[in-house]
């Protein structure tokens, strides 16, 4: 009996830590919101404003390059791409931290799938000759470029310097 009233403590513990998550992360969608509008009217404010002394100009470049900052750490719209496979949902990685881990993981997911596709295609051509192997090596690279095109989508709507060729490429036949 007290082993189970233990257990009922430790599962009432966590739906309280469960609830407090819940209730944090509505409180943070709140303050996206609410940054999203300061950021937004401090944008604004900016763009109408002009001078010609030169320290001036300097302060409001430095503002300028402060709010692309904060821009990025907040939740933005998806690219039309995203929007199609994904649908309306939320890949903003709120920390630099996140956004360094999935930039390793798509490095690392390049390379394994190119080594994969490698010994593949020289299995392929060197010990198979048959249809199967073959479509099995389409369907892998048709799956990688589709992967990889989500993937770069998502890090350049996080910020990366991913250059616009470089995803487009993989549109093309």
């Amino acid at each position: 009996r007290f082993t189970t009233m233990n257990k009922e403590d430790e599962f009432t513990g966590l739906q309280e830590t469960h609830r407090r998550i819940q209730e944090k992360l509505e409180e943070v969608r709140e303050l996206q919101d609410d940054c999203r509008r300061k950021t937004k009217k401090q944008k604004a404010s900016l763009a109408s404003f002009r001078s010609d002394d030169a320290n001036v100009e300097h302060l409001v470049n430095d503002k300028r390059r402060k709010l692309e900052e904060i821009e990025a750490t907040l939740p933005r719209s998806n690219h039309w791409f995203l929007l199609l496979t994904l649908g309306d949902l939320d890949v903003t990685l709120l920390t630099t931290k996140d956004r360094q881990s999935y930039k390793q993981q798509y490095e690392k997911f390049k390379l394994l799938v190119t080594v994969v596709a490698g010994v593949l295609s020289l299995a392929n051509l060197l010990v198979f000759s048959n249809k199967v192997a073959d479509a099995s090596l389409q369907f892998l690279l048709v799956w990688y470029y589709c992967t990889l095109t989500i993937r770069e989508t998502i890090l350049r709507q996080n910020g990366s310097r991913i250059r616009r060729w470089w995803v487009l490429h993989h549109y093309l036949p």
